[in-house]
C-alpha cells in the first residue's frame, strides 16, 4: 500500500502543478464525515466479543489515528498551497478514504462469516472497566501524585528493589526505553485510564490490553535485574539462543486459539525486524546492539 500511495502522490504532484489541486480530492471536513459514517456502524455485531475486538480493533484504529492525529474541519487543500504541501495533505486524505473504504468492506465480509452474530459494545465496555482498574492500580505504583500523573513521566525504580547491575547495563537502558514508550501510548493512545469514554471501544481495548502487556514485561524485565540479569551476551550462541526463544514465544502466540492473542502477535513481530537487520550486517554493525541508547523516561 506504500508503494502505491508513494505512487500516486507523484502523479498528483505532477497534476498539482498544472491544474487546481482542489480538483483532485474531497477536502477533509468530506473525508471526515465519512469517517463519523463507518464508525457510527462499529463495534456492530460479531461472533462474540473477543472476535469481535480482534476484527474491529484494528479498523477502529484507523480511524481513531484519522480523527485525533491526521484528519480536522479545517485540512483542505487550497490552490494558494505549496505543491509538496498539497501533494502530502492529499496523500493522507487519499489514504483514509481508502482506508474506510476497506474497514466497510472487511467489516461486510467477517458478517458474512458469523451465523448467530450478537451485539458486542456493551461487553466490550464491561471489560474496559475491568482493564481501566488494572490500568489504575499501576499508574498509582508508577506514581504517588494525585495529579498530572499521566505527565510526569515515571523512574523505572519501582520495578526492582535493588539493582544488581551496573549503571549502563543494557537491561537497565531497556526499562527505561520500554516504560517510556509504555507511557507515551497511555498519555497519546485512546486508553481506558483516568475515566477515559472511549469513542471506539474496540480498539481502546486492544490498546488497553496493549498497555498492560507491556507494563507486565516492564515488571518481568524489572524481576531479571535485581538478579543481575545486565542483558550482556557471553557469546553468539547466546544471542541465537534468546533469538530463537523469543521467535519461538511469537510463533505460539500467533498460533494461539483467541483471537486477540494472534493479534498481539502482530504487534509484536516488527520489534524483530531492527535487531534482525543489525545481526545480519557486518561484526562492526553488531555493536549497536550493546550500545546505550538515550531513553525517553530519563530525558524528562
Amino acid at each position: 500500500m506504500c508503494l502505491s500511495i508513494r505512487f500516486t502522490s507523484l502523479l498528483l504532484l505532477n497534476h498539482l502543478t498544472e491544474g487546481e489541486p482542489t480538483e483532485v480530492t474531497d477536502g477533509g471536513g468530506t473525508v471526515l464525515s465519512r469517517v463519523d459514517k463507518l464508525g457510527d456502524s462499529l463495534p456492530g455485531k460479531a461472533s462474540g466479543p473477543v472476535a469481535g475486538t480482534a476484527v474491529y480493533g484494528s479498523i477502529e484504529r484507523w480511524l481513531d489515528v484519522a480523527e485525533r492525529r491526521t484528519l480536522f474541519s479545517g485540512t483542505s487543500v487550497s490552490a494558494e498551497e505549496d505543491p509538496l504541501r498539497a501533494g502530502r495533505t492529499i496523500g493522507e486524505i487519499e489514504r483514509i478514504q481508502s482506508q474506510v473504504e476497506a474497514g466497510g468492506y472487511l467489516q461486510a465480509q467477517y458478517l458474512k462469516t458469523v451465523d448467530e452474530p450478537t451485539t458486542i459494545d456493551a461487553a466490550l465496555r464491561s471489560g474496559l472497566d475491568t482493564l481501566e482498574s488494572d490500568i489504575e492500580e499501576w499508574v498509582q505504583v508508577l506514581h504517588d501524585e494525585e495529579e498530572d500523573r499521566l505527565f510526569r513521566y515515571p523512574g523505572i525504580e519501582p520495578f526492582f528493589e535493588r539493582r544488581s547491575v551496573a549503571e549502563n547495563a543494557p537491561s537497565l537502558e531497556l526499562l527505561s526505553r520500554g516504560l517510556g514508550q509504555t507511557y507515551e501510548n497511555i498519555r497519546f493512545d485512546p486508553i481506558a485510564v483516568e475515566g477515559y469514554e472511549p469513542t471506539y471501544p474496540a480498539t481502546t481495548l486492544c490498546r488497553t490490553m496493549l498497555a498492560l502487556v507491556r507494563l507486565s514485561a516492564c515488571d518481568e524485565l524489572g524481576g531479571l535485574i535485581e538478579d543481575g540479569e545486565d542483558l550482556f551476551p557471553k557469546d553468539g550462541a547466546t544471542v541465537d539462543a534468546a533469538r530463537e526463544e523469543a521467535i519461538d514465544s511469537v510463533s505460539k502466540l500467533s498460533a494461539a486459539d483467541n483471537p486477540l492473542q494472534r493479534w498481539l502477535a502482530t504487534q509484536i513481530l516488527p520489534l524483530f525486524e531492527e535487531p534482525d537487520k543489525i545481526l545480519s550486517q557486518s561484526h562492526r554493525q553488531h555493536e549497536r546492539l550493546h550500545e546505550p541508547t538515550p531513553s525517553i523516561a530519563g530525558s524528562r
